[in-house]
């Protein structure tokens, strides 16, 4: 059986984290066929094709967005289907991690690492980059 990376990458705006964000409802929603669940806020919305191309203009963009009534608080996910085993994510972390610095040298570093989860290896990357108008705060999960 095929193993799929799962990519789970949150943009958010400092601004409307701060002033916005208090203690929204949460609801579960699931995405690809049941196989996934989360916790969103309750007035988060699949992101229309057309805000979803300008503001992720590559084609490679996330398959499923959701984001808030404004578009400045996104949770994204993207199903790729490259291979990987839970022994090679350690080493996957650290080649992500080298590209995001070449990709984003002025990148303010929160944190990057391994973390076991209900027994399986979860790499994640932690980092705020600059935009034109704001800093956009960068968590991104892959297994």
């Amino acid at each position: 059986m095929k193993k799929i990376i799962i990519i789970f990458f949150t943009s958010i705006t400092f601004f409307l984290l701060s002033s916005k964000i208090i203690n929204p409802e949460l609801v579960v929603k699931t995405i690809y066929n049941n196989k996934i669940e989360i916790k969103l806020p309750n007035d988060f919305k699949i992101m229309s094709e057309e805000l979803a191309r300008l503001k992720y203009p590559s084609e490679r963009r996330p398959t499923i967005i959701y984001t808030n009534e404004s578009g400045g608080i996104n949770i994204a996910f993207n199903i790729t289907e490259s291979e990987i085993n839970q022994d090679k994510i350690e080493f996957f972390t650290e080649e992500l991690h080298k590209y995001f610095k070449n990709l984003y040298p002025s990148a303010d570093w929160k944190n990057y690492g391994v973390k076991v989860i209900n027994k399986r290896k979860i790499g994640y990357l932690e980092l705020v980059t600059p935009a034109i108008d704001t800093e956009i705060y960068n968590l991104i999960f892959f297994y």
